[in-house]
């Protein structure tokens, strides 16, 4: 094993995360990117310790706009020039009520 590894991992040097969170509903995680030099860009976020089974685009109030692409543990997202994308992603874990 490893001496470290990250807990959630951006292929784009361009593309930033900003925020992980409990989604305010408590179904799923929340994931808030942002693309920093003005470039569309097509980005893969990994989280090799989560077993992802769907992803969603949402709006800025975590409502689902779009089913993403997605693996056990990644998901695709374009991220507009200086946009903000914002991920839901619900993993195998239970939901906390």
């Amino acid at each position: 094993m490893p001496s470290s590894t990250s807990f959630c991992q951006v292929d784009a040097p361009n593309v930033m995360l900003l925020t992980f969170k409990q989604a305010e509903d408590g179904d799923g995680y929340i994931l808030r990117l942002i693309e920093t030099e003005g470039k569309e860009t097509q980005v893969t976020v990994t989280m090799p310790h989560l077993a992802l089974v769907h992803a969603f685009e949402t709006n800025l109030v975590e409502e689902n706009q779009r089913l993403l692409p997605c693996g056990p543990h990644r998901v695709e997202v374009t991220v507009r020039p200086f946009g903000i994308a914002t991920i839901r992603v619900i993993t195998s874990l239970p939901r906390r009520h």
